[in-house]
């Protein structure tokens, strides 16, 4: 997506994890080893809600937007709508499109079952 384009695709206020647990795992793992490497530290909160996302998905199969928002808040501080809401939809495409429609980072790991 180019800058100035809207996507169209809608994002759900809640997110399912039906499948893919194993690789959300991998990747909650890798958004925690980002905290500690200085060369993420421009990306620090867009970091930390994307584990806040992450982490319920895995621990509870499910992701409320609100409901996540609200304990990073509690947690955290409230975050810039705008970090927030980006970090929602690059989680939202790894579960319900595998990734697909993000740009850059480093996507979704390969995992054996």
């Amino acid at each position: 997506m180019n800058e100035g384009e809207t996507e169209k695709f809608q994002y759900p206020e809640e997110l399912f994890l039906t499948e893919g647990r194993q690789r959300l795992e991998v990747k909650f793992n890798e958004y925690v080893g980002r905290l500690a490497d200085p060369k993420f530290r421009d990306s620090y909160r867009d970091t930390l809600c994307k584990i806040a996302i992450v982490r319920a998905l895995v621990e509870n199969g499910r992701a409320n937007k609100q409901q996540v928002k609200k304990s990073f808040a509690t947690n955290y501080g409230y975050p810039a709508a705008e970090v927030f809401d980006q970090a929602w939809r690059v989680i939202a495409r790894y579960v319900l499109r595998g990734g697909e429609g993000n740009r850059g980072g480093t996507g979704l790991p390969e995992v054996e079952d």
